[in-house]
């Protein structure tokens, strides 16, 4: 993790947005967010959630292979609010999602070079 820190980070900073690190709830269930939850996952000091990486992430652990998710914030859960499409904030969270998929190859990179050194 400590590689992806690395290297996002000064991305989201030159894009002046800010890196978390945290809980993240991931469901396969579509449009979980129940007020109910939301408060649940709220007082167990989640950051986000997330609809897409549940099944990522347990196929890495069905197969122990290390995972990890690059999240960019698209929507506001609790004030029910989402970034909407062509508005400036869209624009902001593409972006933010090009910068994140740049990185990961560059992490992918890394770890492959690191790789081929051990060999």
């Amino acid at each position: 993790m400590a590689m992806a820190v690395e290297e996002v980070r000064p991305r989201l900073e030159r894009m002046g947005s800010k890196l978390w690190l945290g809980i993240t709830v991931t469901t396969s269930a579509m449009l979980a967010e129940t007020p109910e939850r939301v408060e649940k996952w709220k007082n167990q000091r989640a950051l986000c959630v997330d609809g897409e990486t549940s099944v990522i992430y347990t196929l890495s652990y069905l197969a122990n292979i290390p995972s990890l998710v690059l999240l960019a914030v698209s929507d506001n859960v609790l004030l029910g609010k989402d970034c909407g499409f062509g508005t400036e904030l869209s624009e902001r969270v593409d972006r933010t999602f090009r910068e994140l998929a740049e990185g990961a190859l560059e992490i992918i990179e890394r770890l492959h070079r690191r790789e081929k050194t051990k060999r």
